[in-house]
């Protein structure tokens, strides 16, 4: 099992390679930022990216136009993501709005809907990102990952295969759903698996178990990983147990 997951990181690191190593680049950059943040090249790195996103928000964005002599993030006003909605014509950047773009979107599972576009550098950008957390969350790459979600849009089966990630759509997550999600992860023997999900499919788990009185024990993990809502002490815990 070690060795397939070990196989399908060194693919993915090979299929990135081949497409100029994008990811690994902006991989390397943030790892050197997050892990030495007060260094003086982390800090300029950083002003620099700041400046950058502040004048491409400037120059390209007819929202952000009446903002160009401003120099901090202060100058900026605060913004709510119903105003982008509402107006998104004026957010986009004219140098990007006829260009290819990947559509990003949330579900609204705990608030407002929300979808924007991303470029490829942007796209890759946020794989490294996701790629430095997991790793440490105690997630490698290649290892399976259970993805607690709310699916707009599935992967194919194929490449959930591939990639080792299982996605668990929580919008249908019924008490059926809950027992057959549990029992394969007690019959996976997968040792190197973590779950990835919203703290509100967790603690609908664990209200579960609590009002039938079961427990699961015979789960090995890396890591449970929570995202998106707020964590109580308390879920945190029982999460733990």
């Amino acid at each position: 099992m070690l060795k397939k997951n070990n196989i399908r990181k060194n693919i993915f690191w090979i299929i990135d390679s081949l497409k100029g190593g994008d990811i690994k680049s902006h991989l390397k950059e943030i790892n050197m930022i997050l892990d030495d943040p007060v260094s003086k090249r982390a800090k300029k790195i950083q002003n620099n990216n700041l400046r950058n996103i502040l004048k491409h928000a400037t120059n390209t964005t007819p929202y952000y136009k009446n903002y160009n002599n401003t120099h901090s993030v202060l100058d900026f006003p605060v913004i709510k993501k119903t105003l982008i909605q509402d107006n998104f014509e004026q957010f986009q950047s004219l140098e990007y709005k006829n260009k290819n773009k990947f559509k990003v979107s949330t579900s609204g599972s705990t608030g407002f809907p929300f979808f924007l576009f991303q470029d490829k550098n942007k796209r890759n950008r946020n794989k490294a990102d996701v790629i430095h957390f997991l790793k440490h969350c105690n997630h490698e790459i290649g290892n399976k990952l259970y993805d607690l979600g709310v699916w707009i849009e599935k992967k194919s089966t194929l490449k959930s295969l591939f990639q080792n990630i299982f996605l668990i759509d929580i919008s249908k997550l019924s008490n059926e759903r809950i027992i057959n999600f549990l029992r394969n992860l007690e019959k996976d023997s997968n040792s190197n698996k973590a779950i990835l999900g919203y703290v509100s499919a967790f603690e609908t788990i664990i209200k579960f178990l609590e009002t039938n009185n079961k427990r699961v024990d015979n789960i090995k993990l890396n890591s449970i990983i929570t995202n998106s809502e707020y964590l109580s002490p308390k879920t945190k815990t029982l999460l733990g147990d």
